[in-house]
């Protein structure tokens, strides 16, 4: 059975109007306060606060005891909310000063105070199980901990779902994009097999001999087949043109003689020309040199 102890607490004036409050040690889930939150005497809306239940060790000292987190809320526009006292807050025997304090979680994970009520005090009488502690700094509880670290991952999972929202749609953005650029590949490639493929299927098949062969080692094989044929002047003039291996050339083009030069001729002139392939009829000098 629960005692509930109502109470005024104002952010503006004194509570002296706050009886004395006498409360046995470990008498834990069933001392209840019952408050309503003022300000120049009239209920305070609380609402998109945060309350935390904060105690003190007496007057005197003034160090902090506990810090607890108020879940029940009975009416944040008129300020009404619940706490039960913890074994937390009963720890200390003897005169404990405590107040509300309201908060809002900032994007930094941190709390910040809006405000608090004024100070009151109530009396933790000792049981014959423990005399409670003597003197200490903060005591950080388990519970405490363990909230802060709740707390801590609800605020990085709605930034991860933040995020996740955001980033979803710039990945669908980008694969809407990528979707439509090869649809759109698609499309010009269809309307250009359907009109130059044809055109490039032949152009294709007239140099693909040209392709598979080895044209390097062809020219090396001609140059030595026309060392040792000898077919060539070791020193003097030349008067005539001669056609040493044409390959078919004289077939389908002329020579014709268009000067005359001066020169002592030390080494015989060696020209090798080729045509590539009948069909594309395409004259290539491959070497102009001596022998």
């Amino acid at each position: 059975m629960s005692i509930i102890y109502p109470i005024f607490l104002s952010s503006t004036q004194p509570n002296d109007n706050i009886p004395t409050m006498l409360i046995r040690q470990f008498d834990e889930g069933s001392q209840v306060l019952d408050v309503t939150i003022t300000e120049f005497g009239k209920p305070k809306d609380i609402t998109g606060m945060t309350p935390f239940f904060c105690v003190k060790q007496g007057h005197h000292t003034g160090l902090g005891l506990s810090e607890q987190k108020v879940t029940k809320i009975i009416d944040a526009k008129k300020g009404k909310i619940q706490y039960t006292l913890t074994k937390y807050d009963m720890q200390n025997i003897g005169e404990n000063i405590a107040y509300f304090s309201f908060r809002e979680l900032q994007k930094d994970l941190n709390w910040k105070q809006q405000f608090s009520t004024r100070d009151f005090v109530y009396q933790v009488k000792e049981s014959i199980y423990n005399d409670g502690i003597k003197d200490s700094n903060y005591i950080w509880t388990f519970e405490e901990i363990l909230r802060y670290f709740t707390e801590w991952v609800k605020t990085c999972q709605q930034t991860y779902d933040n995020w996740y929202v955001v980033a979803e749609k710039e990945l669908q953005r980008i694969i809407a994009e990528f979707h439509n650029w090869i649809l759109t590949s698609q499309k010009e490639y269809k309307e250009w097999s359907g009109d130059k493929k044809s055109e490039f299927e032949l152009w294709f098949n007239a140099i693909k001999d040209i392709l598979n062969e080895n044209a390097a080692a062809n020219l090396l094989n001609k140059i030595e087949e026309l060392k040792l044929a000898h077919f060539t002047l070791k020193s003097g003039e030349t008067g005539i043109i001669r056609t040493i291996r044409d390959d078919k050339f004289s077939l389908n083009h002329t020579v014709k003689k268009v000067a005359t030069v001066e020169h002592k001729k030390e080494d015989s002139a060696l020209v090798i020309a080729e045509i590539d392939n009948q069909r594309q009829n395409t004259f290539f000098l491959r070497k102009v040199g001596t022998v």
